[in-house]
């Protein structure tokens, strides 16, 4: 899975004496490596920050912080729109920081995106930019409120196919693995973007990297004919999707990111019965990323121990 992150931005800037305001184009953002990491982008909570600082070096990908931080604004709600056409499916998150008269003073030549407002994890940054393309400073007073507005999101090639198959032997008998990713269905009332369900839990956050949301698996039994609304035609095996085995982060820079599994194991006794199939999600049963089915199923019994050797899901950073 090719996995692109893009990032865009526009600043106003009104006096509230004058009556005045000051408007800056659209204008794009570096997406640094930490955009791309599992640990922040799954772990992260509602707040996003907006950070803004006097630094003057064209930043670089491995940035974390900013050269010397003025402020910040924060915001718990977005607004997400998925589209999806015959190349492409794409999820944005749209931001809008509106601070108060002089809650930002000084100058501000660059800002950034980040889960903190101590600046330490940005995943964006940018030098602003006047109408010229140019570098430029922006002086704020106690009578200007500042608004920022900021796009985040992705886009995922689907040129590629969503489904790898595979034959391995398992307890001696052939069978066909399939890894079919959940369908990115936009007509669908729930999106079908992962969450066939229950979209608040994945639709009220900010749109981040598609792997965030395989952090447990559970086996399961059906038979899955529509893949952007999976939920409703499984059961899964284990009650509890905290237990053992879990995908673990992995691996994490600015080119792959992923979750992998080695020689994990589901003990006898454990998710006995037929398994038509393995799925991944994210905390809750019904944020469903991606399945493995099985053809011919599994037959799990009581003394039977299911190990997985090597197992490894993953994205590639687009760009």
């Amino acid at each position: 899975m090719t996995v692109k992150h893009h990032g865009r931005f526009s600043i106003k800037v009104t006096n509230t004496e004058t009556g005045e305001v000051r408007e800056l184009p659209e204008q794009e953002n570096l997406i640094l490596n930490q955009a791309f990491s599992l640990s922040e982008f799954s772990r992260s909570n509602n707040y996003i920050y907006c950070l803004f600082g006097t630094g003057a070096t064209t930043p670089n990908v491995t940035d974390t912080s900013l050269s010397a931080k003025v402020g910040y604004l924060s915001k718990n709600v977005f607004d997400v729109n998925s589209t999806r056409d015959m190349t492409d499916f794409t999820s944005e998150t749209t931001i809008i920081f509106e601070g108060t008269a002089g809650q930002i003073t000084g100058n501000i030549s660059e800002l950034g995106l980040s889960f903190s407002s101590l600046e330490s994890k940005l995943f964006t940054r940018a030098l602003i930019k006047d109408e010229f393309g140019d570098p430029t400073t922006i002086s704020l007073g106690v009578g200007d409120i500042l608004t920022v507005e900021y796009i985040y999101g992705f886009t995922i090639d689907l040129t590629t196919s969503l489904i790898t198959s595979k034959s391995v032997t398992i307890g001696g008998v052939s069978t066909t693995v399939d890894l079919h990713w959940a369908d990115y269905d936009v007509n669908n009332v729930n999106f079908g973007l992962w969450d066939t369900a229950n979209p608040s839990l994945l639709l009220s956050k900010l749109s981040r990297n598609p792997m965030s949301f395989c952090k447990y698996m559970n086996p399961f039994t059906g038979v899955i004919s529509d893949f952007s609304d999976i939920d409703s035609q499984i059961t899964p095996l284990k009650v509890n999707y905290y237990d053992t085995p879990n995908p673990d982060d992995g691996y994490a820079n600015g080119t792959s990111s992923g979750v992998s599994m080695t020689s994990e194991s589901f003990p006898a006794g454990n998710c006995t019965g037929t398994w038509d199939g393995v799925a991944f999600y994210r905390q809750d049963l019904n944020c469903l990323s991606c399945v493995l089915t099985f053809d011919p199923p599994l037959v799990k019994g009581a003394d039977d121990v299911f190990t997985i050797d090597s197992l490894i899901l993953g994205a590639i950073r687009g760009s």
